[in-house]
This record gives C-alpha cells, sequence and structure tokens, in this order.
C-alpha cells in the first residue's frame, strides 16, 4: 500500500493512484467517504472500472486511458461514478502519468460537481420543455401567420381610409366653395327679375322666381349642415378636459340665442370633468337643445332638463359577447316638447330628407350628434313620444386614453 501525507490524505478532494493495469493502488481518506467506503482495502487492488456507472466505463477504456497513454495527462474529463450506497457522483478528473521505481503510475484527482450537474440537468429539462412546446404550439404559429397576413390586410385598409377621408376633404372643400357660389348667385338673379319685371309679370310667375329665391337658400342651408357634418372626419382640435356643466351651459345660451324670443324652463345638474374635443360637445348639446326648442309645444313653456350619473359602460361598441367595462357618464336630456313617433331608432340618426317645405332641418341635428358621440367612442339613444316630450340619452367615457 502507498503511503501518503496526512495533508494529502484528508486533501478537499479525491486522490486515487493506479498502475499501468488499471489498478487502484492509493486512495485518499477524502475520496474513500465520497464513495461511502469505510476502509481503504475495500478499494485498493480492485480495478478503477470498479467505480464508474457503464458509460463512464466505455469512456475510461476508449478515451480517458488512451490520451493519458499518449499525452501523460488528462485535463477537465468528465466522469460518473457509483458510490457503496448506489447512489451516483459526478466528478471532474484531472490525471498525469508519472514514473516511481521503474514502474508508471496515473495519479487522479477527482473533484465533485454535484450542483452543477443540478444546474445542467436543470438547463437541459427547461430547454426540452422549451421545445416541447414550441412543437405543440401548432396554433400559436398559426395565430402569428394569421396577425401577420391581418396586419398587412389593416395596413391597406388604413391606405385606403386615408384615400377616402381626402377624397371627402375636397369634396368638401368643392361643396362649401364651388357650389356656394352658383347658388348665391340663382338666388340673386331670382329676386333682380323680380323686382325688374314685377308689373309685367303674372302673379303665378312671380311666385315661383320667390320659390326659386326659397330653394336657393335651402340649399345654402343644406350646403353649411353638409360642410360641418363632414368636417367632422378631420379633426383638428385636441382632446382636453374641461367642464361639462360649462360647456352645456354655453350651448344653450347660443341654441336659445339664435330662438329669439323663446321662453325656456332649462335645468341641468352639475356635471363631471369630462376628456374630449370641447367645441364639439358643446356643438351636441347645441344641436340637441335646438331640436327640443323647434319642436317645442304651443300650449305649454317648454321645459328642458339634463342629468348625469357616472356609470360603469361596456367600451366594446361593435364586436359581440366582447366586454370590457369603464367608467362612462350617463347623461339624459329630457323636455316636454311635442315628441314624434320613432318607427326605427337606426333610421333617426340618418341622412336622409333633411329640408322640409318650410326649410327646416329635419333629423339633420340627431345625425350630426350621433357623428360627435362616436367620435367620442360613446352612444347616443332616442326615445319619444308624440306629445309626451323627448329624452335623449348619452354615454361619454370619462377618458379618452388608450385602453392598457
Amino acid at each position: 500500500m502507498v503511503q501518503m501525507s496526512e495533508d494529502l490524505d484528508y486533501a478537499p478532494c479525491g486522490f486515487l493512484e493506479i498502475d499501468a493495469s488499471g489498478t487502484i493502488t492509493a486512495i485518499n481518506a477524502t475520496f474513500l467517504d465520497l464513495l461511502s467506503y469505510s476502509e481503504k482495502n475495500e478499494i485498493i487492488g480492485q480495478h478503477i472500472e470498479k467505480l464508474f456507472t457503464i458509460a463512464s466505463r466505455i469512456f475510461y477504456q476508449t478515451h480517458f486511458f488512451p490520451l493519458v497513454q499518449l499525452h501523460g495527462n488528462a485535463q477537465e474529463i468528465f466522469f460518473t461514478l457509483k458510490a457503496k450506497s448506489g447512489e451516483r457522483l459526478e466528478v471532474i478528473c484531472n490525471a498525469v502519468s508519472k514514473t516511481r521505481a521503474d514502474t508508471k503510475i496515473i495519479q487522479c484527482i477527482f473533484i465533485p460537481i454535484t450542483e452543477r450537474g443540478k444546474y445542467e440537468r436543470e438547463l437541459l429539462s427547461a430547454r426540452r420543455r422549451a421545445e416541447e412546446a414550441l412543437e405543440k404550439n401548432i396554433e400559436l404559429n398559426q395565430a402569428k401567420k394569421e396577425l401577420e397576413l391581418n396586419s398587412l390586410v389593416l395596413d391597406r385598409k388604413i391606405s385606403q381610409l386615408k384615400q377616402v377621408n381626402a377624397d371627402i376633404t375636397q369634396f368638401s372643400k368643392s361643396i362649401s366653395h364651388d357650389i356656394q357660389e352658383p347658388i348665391r348667385k340663382i338666388a340673386v338673379l331670382a329676386d333682380r327679375i323680380v323686382v325688374e319685371v314685377a308689373g309685367s309679370l303674372p302673379a303665378a310667375r312671380i311666385e315661383d322666381l320667390e320659390k326659386i329665391n326659397r330653394e336657393c337658400k335651402n340649399l345654402r342651408q343644406l350646403i353649411i349642415f353638409l360642410d360641418r357634418f363632414i368636417s367632422l372626419n378631420n379633426v383638428a382640435e385636441e382632446m382636453s378636459l374641461f367642464s361639462l356643466s360649462e360647456a352645456i351651459l354655453s350651448a344653450f345660451h347660443q341654441a336659445a340665442g339664435q330662438a329669439g324670443e323663446v321662453h325656456v324652463a332649462f335645468n341641468a345638474e352639475e356635471l363631471p370633468i369630462i376628456e374630449g374635443y370641447k367645441s364639439q360637445i358643446a356643438l351636441l348639446f347645441m344641436n340637441i337643445i335646438d331640436n327640443s326648442i323647434k319642436f317645442r309645444s304651443e300650449d305649454r313653456l317648454l321645459s328642458i332638463h339634463i342629468t348625469g350619473d357616472v356609470v360603469q359602460h361596456n367600451t366594446y361598441r361593435v364586436l359581440k359577447n366582447k366586454y370590457r367595462y369603464a367608467e362612462f357618464l350617463k347623461i339624459t336630456v329630457s323636455d316636454n316638447g311635442k315628441g314624434f313617433l320613432i318607427k326605427n331608432e337606426e333610421e333617426i340618426f340618418r341622412l336622409q330628407k333633411l329640408i322640409n317645405d318650410h326649410g327646416q332641418a329635419l333629423g339633420f341635428g340627431l345625425a350630426l350628434s350621433k357623428k360627435i358621440v362616436d367620435n367620442h367612442f360613446g352612444n347616443i339613444s332616442v326615445a319619444s313620444t308624440i306629445g309626451g316630450g323627448t329624452i335623449v340619452t348619452i354615454f361619454l367615457p370619462l377618458s379618452q386614453q388608450e385602453p392598457q
């Protein structure tokens, strides 16, 4: 048995010495303890392959031993050893070939790498799970492909919408400028004919010329309304926080001022700060109040009452069975006017017959109002009965921030 110093015997690594045939000739106490053996005689005289797993035996025979014989040393060779208890011990081995008394020996140092082995196994396990998840996640890969395709379709739709918007803008300019002037000239010409030849034309012809003048006036009013409606597609104003109560009060004064000598009992609750296009919101309530004034009952004082409550409302406006709730302001505008018959609520918000024989805008205010509410991603509805007044209900989000 080879004698060794106490320092080597209890060094913080395993030490093993074998002869040219692979027989163990020396082992230190540290390595003996790592392998769960109690006596050195249990190991000395045994072949080193006794300590290896089958895979490590093959590696020892085909790589490790020939490498040491050829180069005289080996560095950082990985082995899996079998302890006496049956447990496996992963180690890194450094070896060097020496000659002692004309006999070749190989001295080996074994350093346990238990924690490294756990870490590597965890990495391999995680990689395997990731690969399996990637292979199995066919739906995700398909969704990615569909998303790319939808992105391309969306890009084309946006491009088309931009072109449509540009065309609408040009159309609006043409309506508000190019068409207005010929209509004005027709009206002026009709007035001139009435003045110059009033005495020589039959009364029926004079009435026709006056009707031409009225229709020109109606057309100019219609053009103003259409231009205002189209202009809502191109919003130059920035969204901001403002007092809704102040905007409604300003809208009332404007509508009442246009109506002239009309007595109205107007009452509006104090409403919260809201985010949106201030000028559009003012126009929204001006149109609603203006409709109440125009279609008031002649046999009673017009009463307009506005209330508001903060409620939770679904932000999805088109998609079915989709829900995401946020704080909305529910605003109710009620009056005791003539009221009207609603056959189809959707139709009353559409641009249909806008001018009647008396030059009044029929329903245009509601179409304009819905456009403004849509620009704020809200909802508007109307309930009315003949002789029972009208109730307009509006839902507006308190904040216009993008959903997170």
